[in-house]
């Protein structure tokens, strides 16, 4: 699958940030690499990085990353299998409702949103 050369950047950028967050030692360090974080996220319009362990069930013996993304439709069309659209005061039950109603704040919030990181 080809990405564009942007796409490349970004999760550059997020892997070189999140590395330094891991093995960073110093504060002035640590802060730059989540502001690069931070950055890389707002150019790729996401809306949060959740820890599944945190929100989600069931639990996994391993760790999983949720990533929150915003998306708009610009068109086309696809055949749906297994899901609906939703209106927020419509919505199904669902274990994941904390994280659905977020998804809706950050639409609302628009450019004002601030990534969400677990």
């Amino acid at each position: 699958m080809s990405r564009n050369k942007w796409t490349d950047r970004i999760i550059e950028l997020q892997s070189l940030a999140l590395a330094g967050l891991t093995y960073g030692r110093d504060d002035f360090d640590l802060e730059r690499y989540a502001r690069i974080r931070d950055i890389a996220a707002e150019v790729d319009s996401v809306i949060a990085i959740h820890d599944w362990e945190r929100h989600n069930i069931p639990h996994y013996a391993y760790g999983v990353c949720k990533i929150f993304t915003l998306c708009h439709v610009t068109g086309g069309s696809f055949e749906k299998t297994g899901f609906d659209w939703f209106a927020e005061d419509d919505l199904p039950p669902l274990d994941s409702e904390e994280q659905v109603r977020m998804c809706f704040e950050a639409y609302r919030a628009g450019d004002e949103w601030k990534v969400r990181f677990d």
